[in-house]
């Protein structure tokens, strides 16, 4: 696995490359533990400065492997962006020719102060570390042709940084692997880090370089990076950073641990994509029209009236849009109506078919007026109409299935009709459009219902949500007790009431529900809310297996590999763990790895757990990395490799295993591996501390990296131990525990 190395430079003048983190911008505080936000909280890019956005998707390649999702995600961008406020210039399929125009036009529009963005997706390669975004009729025979023929990513990031003391951001889903089968060996894997530009520049990078990143269409027909960008940039307030944090934590959970989003930053300043509607209103910078003079009644007088001037800037347009039709439903509005969430849903969009669709379905809401006041003024402005993403139909999907049911529907809904989304996958703005869209149509339809409630619940509008799964609840559809069952289990969103969570899994499992019937299991076993029995876990766990769902099999496995439950048997353990491991799991196939190595349950045998934890870690397991790098660092059945060890210690830890960071900082520490440095060491016990910290003070690893962390302080001086943890705290900022909380993987 190839690692991204860490540039060191001055703020502002060079890129520190970080993992969605690990940049010092809280410099200068005397707190360690203050936020990049509040770093950033006098030094914000306030909305009326100017946006500007170059979109490009090149999916149609004509001599090299064509790509199914770049139109796609280019076209959802485009439409995010220009709802952000964004001047967006777009194109799709574009040869070279058109590529450089654009980036010369984005040059040259972009002024004093403004912001540019460029967004990629389609094939992106890397030559002696300079990155190439590929242009749709590219042909090439070797790397020096290359160069010749495709657009240098330097180009791009000249173009934004080309207004003095503005911003730019270029955002990259091309990390695609090499295209060109008689250049393997010539071109790098994935793309490579950018170290240097001009002014305060954001790069993210759909994958860490030397990694590709996945073009797998499913849904929305997204890539898992634009899926989760396009559905973060739904949420008002959030700074640049925490958008791309919530975005690396949903393509992890989407690709399973195999795909990170890696960003580059040298920005001093706070950017926010959308602002809180109170925070337009205070920077609204469209004046009252001043009024008429009694005397001044003539034609030409009258008619200024009706036709103003249009304003200066895009950002003065859609304030003046928002202060005349697009005004928020009342307070006495019921949310969870339909007319009301798919107003919500469109009423910053500048895109004429959502008003038109709107006014089709709702003609008598009191919106309508709003709606077609807003496709006026659109009109009015003479706006161009964006290309929309195309929905894919695979083969076997039923023709009564709603573009609800293939961008919406849960993998594990035994009722749905389509393939089944994973969370990190569903484009949520896309999604609230089409089962809004949905339940209109069919208001009585429980599947449709359910869906319209899980996306409203990845929205976070969690009592509209709950609404429409007691609906559908109220017809007896499954899964929608489990899923309402959720919002009480965690704590997060409603006060945890296990009793109540209980109630709603049991009925979900007595109707068939696969997740009713796990975590009914799973509160037996616990004891949660029901005396513990182990017996009644295992029946419910024997029910869900019987439909060979893997999770089931897996804690099985699980529950008769340990002593506590009182039921222990090994051979019996690695038979569960073997079947889950048939059927993909990829814990199971690290706890298959770790029977094999223990020679618990099996003989023993180095080779097959090698072979074994290596296929978890292409899986995404978290916990692979970790125990095949203690094979390396102990070299048992296996040639001993620090390097290798701590390489796989820091995916472990990236993948969200803090007894990586710990096993890391030790190597660190002893110079094992990597070269001996206190400071670094100190940096990951804290990390390790910390991150295990969010789930318990009682959690092992959080003791062991306390106390481990207390001990290499004694060694560092005062200032030292400022330094680190001030730049800890900052990476934790910016990688710590997403803000959304955390879900069973059983929806």
């Amino acid at each position: 696995m190839k690692r991204r190395h860490f540039v060191k430079g001055t703020v502002g003048s060079s890129l520190a490359l970080v993992p969605l983190g690990d940049l010092d911008l809280a410099w200068g505080q005397d707190d360690p533990a203050a936020s990049v936000r509040g770093a950033f909280a006098d030094l914000a890019v306030p909305p009326t400065v100017r946006r500007h956005a170059l979109v490009i998707g090149n999916g149609a390649y004509r001599h090299v492997e064509p790509l199914d999702n770049p139109l796609n995600d280019a076209r959802a961008m485009a439409s995010a962006l220009r709802e952000l406020n964004f001047d967006v210039d777009y194109h799709e399929d574009a040869g070279l020719g058109e590529l450089e125009d654009a980036v010369d036009r984005l040059t040259e529009r972009v002024a004093r102060d403004e912001v540019a963005l460029v967004y990629y997706a389609g094939h992106g390669v890397q030559v002696d570390g300079i990155n190439y975004l590929l242009p749709v009729d590219i042909l090439v025979r070797s790397a020096e042709e290359l160069i010749l023929r495709a657009l240098s990513f330097d180009r791009c990031i000249a173009a934004t940084g080309a207004a003095e003391e503005g911003l730019g951001i270029l955002i990259l889903d091309a990390c695609r692997d090499n295209p060109f089968d008689a250049l393997r060996g010539a071109l790098g894997r994935g793309l490579a880090s950018v170290s240097e530009a001009r002014g305060e520049t954001f790069i993210s990078y759909a994958a860490a370089a030397g990694a590709v990143a996945y073009d797998d269409a499913q849904g929305s027909g997204n890539s898992p990076f634009t899926a989760a960008l396009v559905s973060a940039l739904e949420v008002p307030g959030h700074d640049i950073y925490d958008v791309f944090r919530i975005v690396r934590g949903r393509v992890r959970e989407a690709t399973e641990g195999r795909q990170l989003p890696w960003l580059s930053s040298s920005l001093e300043r706070s950017f926010v994509f959308r602002f809180p509607e109170e925070e337009l209103e205070r920077h609204s910078v469209v004046a009252a029209a001043p009024a008429l003079p009694e005397a001044e009644t003539d034609e030409t007088a009258l008619e200024a009236l009706e036709a103003p001037e249009a304003p200066s800037t895009l950002t003065e347009t859609v304030t003046a849009a928002l202060a005349s039709v697009g005004r928020p439903p009342p307070a006495t509005a019921p949310a969870y109506e339909l007319d009301t969430l798919m107003w919500q849903a469109i009423r910053f969009s500048q895109t004429q078919q959502d008003f038109q669709t709107f006014i089709g379905l709702y003609p008598e809401s009191e919106f309508a007026d709003d709606a077609r006041a807003m496709l006026e003024n659109i009109r009015f402005r003479g706006l161009p109409e964006l290309p929309q993403p195309t929905l894919r139909r695979t083969i076997g999907i039923p023709l009564q299935a709603t573009d609800c049911d293939l961008v919406a529907a849960a993998p594990h809904d035994a009722n749905r009709i389509g393939e089944g989304v994973i969370n990190g996958l569903v484009n949520t703005r896309l999604a609230i459009r089409a089962c809004t869209q949905a339940v209109t149509a069919d208001p009585e339809n429980p599947r449709l219902q359910f869906q319209l409630g899980r996306v409203l619940d990845l929205r976070e509008q969690w009592d509209e949500a709950e609404h429409y799964y007691i609906k559908a609840a109220e017809q007896r559809y499954p899964i929608a007790f489990s899923s309402r069952a959720n919002l009480y289990q965690t704590g997060v969103p409603r006060p945890r009431d296990f009793d109540f969570a209980f109630e709603l899994h049991d009925r979900a499992a007595t109707l068939g529900d696969l997740s009713g019937e796990l975590n009914v299991a799973k509160f037996y076993l616990e004891g949660w809310a029901v005396a513990q029995s182990t017996e009644s876990a295992i029946i419910f766990y024997e029910r869900a297996a019987a439909k060979d769902f893997p999770a089931a099999w897996d804690s099985l496995g699980t529950l008769y590999s340990r002593e506590q439950y009182g039921v222990a048997d090994p051979v019996r353990a690695v038979g569960y763990y073997r079947r889950a491991a048939e059927l993909g799991n990829n814990n199971a196939i690290n706890s298959l790895a770790r029977a094999y190595l223990a020679g618990n349950g099996v003989e023993r045998d180095y080779d097959e757990a090698v072979a074994l934890f290596e296929a978890a870690i292409e899986r995404g397991n978290i916990f692979a990395p970790y125990h095949l790098a203690r094979m390396y660092r102990d070299g048992w059945g296996i040639e001993q490799d620090l390097a290798k060890a701590a390489e796989l210690y820091r995916m472990a830890g990236e993948r969200g295993f803090s007894g990586g960071w710990i096993e890391l900082a030790a190597l660190y520490e002893t110079g094992q591996g990597v070269p001996e440095d206190l400071g670094e060491a100190y940096f990951w016990f804290y990390v390790a501390r910390e991150m295990a910290l969010q789930r318990s003070a009682d959690d092992p690893v959080y003791k062991a990296a306390q106390e481990r962390a207390d001990e290499v302080a004694q060694s560092l001086t005062r200032a030292q131990r400022f330094a680190v943890e001030r730049r800890a705290e900052n990476w934790l900022g910016l990688n710590g525990p997403a803000m959304r909380r955390a879900r069973t993987a059983f929806q």
